[in-house]
């Protein structure tokens, strides 16, 4: 029998469905604009439109983009661009060369608009500029002024799929979700909607993996060749080791120079499975991809563990990285089971520190591995460190009378500590010795 829905349900679920409508119809009134420009200064780019031949640029049709020398793919809201005539177009570099790769623009319910590569030719110039190149890349110029300005003209073309069209998937989903509640009212009891979302969401980034280009993603192709080399390789380099030239970026920095653990680990990940037949990419993306599946099993299985994944649903950027290959998705995962271990009752950390463990070596040496995986993610994560001091505080707080029976043990939680500590002491010394301990100053002068 199926048990029926109260009517605050009901409302909550109107409320939501009438939020998503009022949010689709905000951004389908809003342009979006995408850059791809390379200078060796900080500076802007300003982005101006009028709506006819009689109206003038001003400051209330206009973005502003701040532009860095190590960034060069940047995204700004512009507004509703659909009686839009003419684009003004205003880098301000002084006059270091100034390249631009792409500017598109996009508004739903219209035909994107691009200007790519010797396509850029239809921003024609206005002043400020000197000397001008086109290629397969895009647009090279020398501003002769602060201001250099191009012009074009502005025209967005209504797309095939019209607004209504899109309103109608959207629709569809809020029907769905509706439905959904309806035939399993108990969804949201137990967080068990975390693992159907995650589940839908394994499969999109498990599409994304596959039909994606490789090095399409950021900086994927720092991290493939930094995997590359600890798959021939069992030890760390040194700075400019000819074999590593390859994993440097434009910036003049390689992933095999941090002490980053996720590049061995995946290395040796490639080695394992030799025998699928997928390209080398594809396989490491594979490895980010298990992760992910990993997590999905855990909450899937342990329902304690869903508060503590549900982070990841927030936005696609959480799980985006598990798409494609880089060292964030063994971080994240890292973070996530350690907060698991932590937080949730019934864990390997938890059945360690109140003696209830039926294997207390193995979860010893379980639990210092994770920890020496978190001391070896990227600097970003030790901030998480804040979040294990304070849990274990709170409580040690809240189980203070256990603390006086000895019903909780701190020295496994030390030994713990400990054991991690060593171990990326004794990984930071041999990556040490490989540098003569100078490897600040030796990766500085390569």
């Amino acid at each position: 029998m199926v048990s029926t829905i109260s009517t605050r349900q009901w409302l909550a679920a109107a409320l939501m469905s009438l939020i998503c409508l009022a949010g689709y119809a905000y951004f389908a009134t809003q342009a979006f604009v995408k850059i791809n420009v390379d200078t060796g200064s900080a500076t802007h780019f300003h982005l101006y439109w009028k709506t006819g031949e009689a109206n003038q640029y001003s400051e209330a049709q206009s973005t502003l983009i701040q532009i860095y020398p190590n960034k060069q793919f940047y995204t700004s809201v512009m507004g509703d661009l659909q009686n839009a005539t003419h684009l003004r177009v205003n880098p301000s570099n002084g006059t270091d060369l100034f390249r631009l790769t792409e500017l598109s623009i996009y508004q739903a319910g219209f035909e994107p608009i691009r200007f790519m590569g010797r396509n850029l030719k239809k921003l024609k110039v206005i002043s400020g500029v000197g000397k001008q190149g086109f290629d397969e890349a895009g647009m090279v110029y020398q501003p002769t002024q602060w201001d250099s300005t191009f012009e074009t003209e502005l025209k967005l073309e209504p797309e095939t799929d019209s607004t209504w069209t899109h309103l109608w998937r959207i629709g569809l989903l809020i029907g769905f979700g509706l439905l959904l509640m309806r035939a399993y009212p108990s969804i949201t009891e137990g967080l068990r909607y975390v693992p159907v979302l995650m589940l839908l969401i394994f499969g999109l980034i498990t599409t994304m993996s596959i039909i994606s280009r490789p090095h399409a993603h950021p900086d994927e192709h720092a991290h493939l060749q930094a995997a590359y080399y600890y798959e021939q390789h069992d030890a760390p380099p040194a700075a400019c080791d000819a074999e590593t030239l390859s994993t440097y970026t434009n910036y003049g920095t390689s992933r095999l120079n941090t002490n980053e653990l996720a590049y061995f680990i995946s290395g040796k990940f490639l080695q394992f499975t030799d025998i699928i037949p997928l390209a080398e990419y594809q396989k490491l993306r594979l490895f980010n991809l298990g992760l992910f599946a990993l997590l999905l099993l855990l909450v899937t299985l342990r329902p304690a563990a869903r508060i503590i994944v549900a982070p990841l649903l927030i936005s696609p950027q959480f799980w985006y990285v598990f798409s494609y290959f880089n060292s964030d998705a063994l971080a994240i995962f890292t973070a996530l089971i350690i907060a698991y271990q932590v937080v949730a009752p019934d864990t390997l950390f938890k059945n360690l520190i109140h003696n209830t463990s039926q294997r207390p070596v193995l979860s010893f040496i379980a639990l210092s591995l994770l920890a020496c995986f978190l001391l070896l993610t990227k600097k970003n994560f030790y901030f998480f460190g804040l979040f294990l001091l304070g849990a274990a505080v709170v409580y040690l707080w809240l189980n203070r009378h256990l603390l006086k029976s000895q019903n909780i043990r701190l020295l496994p939680a030390v030994g713990v500590l400990l054991s991690a500590a060593l171990a990326f002491g004794s990984w930071t010394y041999y990556q040490g010795s490989i540098h003569d301990f100078e490897r600040s100053a030796k990766v500085l002068e390569c």
